[in-house]
């Protein structure tokens, strides 16, 4: 059985130290941690709400491919987005084998 992740939106509370789940229940407390840090976790996690973490690599190997595919039919994809799709697929791609 997969166990499920807490109910999105995340917080910060506690003077920076805590996350709540949208029920209000703990997710992590740690009395140093980094304020900022923190706010970056939720928003990640809140930003994934609806995603299949398991979906992942396979979402952006469509997105690869389907860029690959309007990179050559320049008509389909103007100039000034070829770079930016593409940063955001290197981007994606940092970190991976």
């Amino acid at each position: 059985m997969t166990e499920k992740h807490s109910p999105e939106n995340w917080i910060v509370c506690g003077y920076g130290t805590r996350i709540e789940d949208a029920h209000g229940e703990n997710v992590f407390h740690d009395a140093s941690a980094n304020e900022a840090d923190l706010k970056r976790i939720c928003a990640c996690v809140n930003a994934c709400k609806g995603i299949n973490p398991e979906a992942v690599p396979e979402m952006l190997a469509i997105l690869e491919s389907t860029y690959k595919t309007l990179a050559r039919e320049e008509s389909l994809l103007p100039n000034e987005d070829h770079a930016a799709i593409g940063e955001v697929i290197s981007k994606a791609k940092e970190g991976q084998p």
